[in-house]
């Protein structure tokens, strides 16, 4: 009988023992979290809705005037952080897994940025010479209207206009320089309508074929192109 009263007091001391531990090892975890606007200059946003979830198990805060909102969480890790924005449903929801390397050592308290952008429009094409039907880089694309974003193909031809500021029922005009000749080949300015504008959606230009004269090395200064006769004059890029 001593014998069994002496292994349910160790197992007792020892369950005490793990309690203890558990206790000391679940110490609340402290995340400092500032959202922030990527599409306007890094602008702190009041009133986000953060939502942190572990399993079936959430728990919902708002940031205050400073884009600021201080979480504690008991929570293991891994688990999520959702950000949204109520006050404007352009933004996109954002969704951020917190693991252990976000606390490094024996850290528990942390500060995280959150950036969340808005919805865009884009725009998308490949630029071909239309004789040689390969691909054209570095040709700068610009979408006007009031669309200040401006990108330059990609080795492929390839390019991918994105913004906020597009608006249904406006008629765009994208514009395609290139500012000096290539492979000894210079191309002249193109431009066109962009109508049937769909909000927050990707428009697909498709193969845009570029018109080319050959021209002999060294030949043309640099930044000097050949206006097709008429096409008019380009808008300038500032």
């Amino acid at each position: 009988m001593k014998k069994f009263k002496v292994i349910i007091e160790i197992c007792l001391i020892s369950m005490t023992s793990l309690f203890i531990i558990s206790c000391i090892g679940s110490k609340p975890k402290v995340i400092t979290v500032q959202v922030i606007s990527k599409d306007e200059g890094g602008k702190p946003l009041e009133g986000a809705q953060i939502t942190v979830s572990k399993g079936k198990e959430t728990r919902q805060l708002a940031t205050l005037e400073n884009g600021r909102t201080t979480i504690e969480t008991k929570y293991s890790t891994p688990f999520q952080i959702r950000v949204s924005y109520p006050f404007d449903d352009s933004f996109l929801d954002t969704q951020v897994k917190i693991t252990d390397k976000d606390f490094p050592g024996e850290r528990q308290q942390i500060f995280k940025e959150i950036y969340i952008e808005k919805k865009k429009t884009v725009i998308t094409g490949r630029l071909i010479d239309w004789e040689t039907k390969k691909p054209v880089p570095v040709v700068s694309i610009r979408v006007e209207p009031g669309i200040s974003a401006i990108v330059d193909s990609d080795t492929s031809g390839v390019f991918s206009l994105k913004s906020p500021d597009f608006q249904e029922g406006v008629i765009y005009t994208i514009y395609l320089t290139r500012s000096r000749p290539y492979n000894d080949r210079r191309y002249h300015d193109l431009q066109k309508n962009i109508e049937d504008i769909t909000l927050f959606q990707t428009i697909d230009m498709g193969i845009i074929e570029m018109e080319s004269t050959e021209v002999e090395k060294g030949s043309i200064k640099e930044g000097e192109m050949e206006i097709r006769e008429g096409r008019g004059e380009m808008p300038s890029v500032e």
